[in-house]
């Protein structure tokens, strides 16, 4: 990653699948965000609970506005 992931991350949003997470997480780091995408799973039970993606404390209020602005309802 260009810039160190060092900090405490915070959930941005979780979205229904991996494909959807990681092209929000290319548009952040577009825009100078990085990111981490983490599939989520109920242990034990093999249920899906989609992809949610986690971004640095400092950039929580742009990525939110940023993600709420291209995938609003989803």
């Amino acid at each position: 990653m260009g810039k160190s992931m060092e900090g405490d991350l915070v959930i941005a949003k979780n979205f229904p699948s991996r494909e959807l997470a990681e092209a929000a997480k290319q548009i952040l780091k577009e825009n100078g965000i990085e990111s981490v995408a983490q599939s989520s799973e109920i242990v034990g039970t093999g249920t899906f609970q989609g992809t949610d993606l986690y971004v640095l404390e400092k950039d929580r209020v742009p990525a939110l506005q940023m993600l709420e602005s291209l995938y609003n309802g989803i």
